[in-house]
């Protein structure tokens, strides 16, 4: 039961990945380096969803999963994998 659960979470998770990646929103500034608001991780932007990846040294369905898991804090985020 528990290997059912965990690949239908994961199917919804790839599925939410392929979503926010085939969003095509414009951000205001395209010179963006870093978070608007460093404490959230708004996975619906690309380049925030690259971004948080890489510094947490993570892939994006991890970090996907993480944020559905403990919410948009970068903090608990970061306390769930274990960084």
């Amino acid at each position: 039961m528990a290997k059912f659960l965990f690949a239908i979470s994961l199917y919804f998770v790839k599925r939410k990945l392929m979503v926010s990646l085939n969003t095509k929103t414009m951000s205001d500034n395209l010179n963006r380096k870093f978070p608007e608001d460093p404490t959230k991780i708004n996975i619906n932007q690309k380049w925030e969803l690259n971004y948080w990846s890489k510094k947490f040294g993570v892939s994006q369905i991890q970090l996907i999963s993480a944020v559905n898991q403990v919410g948009y804090s970068v903090a608990k985020v970061k306390e769930y994998l274990g960084k």
